[in-house]
């Protein structure tokens, strides 16, 4: 997980960097600047792709109101378009893992989640957003249980969720960080902190999988023996 802390990473990060013994990074002791007394509907505000096609920073505004609870299967956009539609993002060159509880390298990582902001109708939550959508490892994405090795987005997230669901308003920041012009990101910047600030975070999650070799230039995975 170091190997992708390169010195222009720990620039963007803007805060002193640790690790925290289950994978990911805190930075900036979990403080953010996050400015979360705000007045206004939820919202999802997201970058436009750089001349790559690379996405970029994600902004919202969640309460339980922006809360998706049914499958993607059963709900669309508000262009009528399903969002269980995909796309491969940019350095998407997915590998099968033989072993391991991980059957491929890559999901289509999302930088805000269709379980937190689904329900905001101008959103398209779908794994069809290239603005949305960037190539992360399975670990990076899935990892949620709090053991070794296993504080991923999806556990940052399932804080965020729980905050919502307690009826808690969050500000929400999500950037997908990357070296030079390297097509898959070198992690994720998280922010998030509730308007009672109850619920604060300030992480990197390592684009990292375990067994695998990276070349983030292009995307390619290596199995390592």
């Amino acid at each position: 997980a170091q190997s992708v802390l390169t010195p222009s990473i720990k620039k963007n990060l803007k805060g002193a960097v640790a690790y925290n013994g289950e994978g990911a990074f805190i930075i900036n002791a979990n403080k953010t600047e996050l400015n979360a007394n705000v007045n206004s509907a939820p919202y999802v505000q997201l970058a436009s792709q750089d001349s790559l096609g690379r996405p970029r920073l994600a902004n919202a505004l969640l309460n339980k109101s922006s809360r998706q609870y049914k499958k993607r299967t059963e709900t669309s956009g508000a262009d009528g378009k399903s969002n269980a539609a995909k796309i491969n993002p940019v350095g998407w060159k997915q590998l099968m893992i033989p072993e391991g509880p991980y059957t491929t390298l890559y999901n289509r990582g999302h930088s805000i989640g269709y379980a937190l902001a689904g329900n905001i109708k101008s959103f398209d939550a779908s794994e069809a957003n290239p603005r949305n959508i960037s190539t992360q490892t399975s670990w990076a994405n899935q990892s949620s249980n709090g053991n070794d090795e296993n504080t991923g987005q999806n556990y940052y997230e399932g804080l965020v969720r729980r905050a919502l669901d307690r009826n808690k308003t969050v500000r929400y920041r999500v950037e997908p960080l990357y070296e030079g012009n390297d097509l898959v990101p070198y992690g994720t910047h998280m922010e998030a902190k509730s308007k009672d600030g109850s619920l604060e975070f300030n992480v990197f999650i390592p684009n990292v999988q375990p067994g695998v070799q990276i070349d983030y230039s292009t995307g390619k995975g290596t199995l390592m023996r």
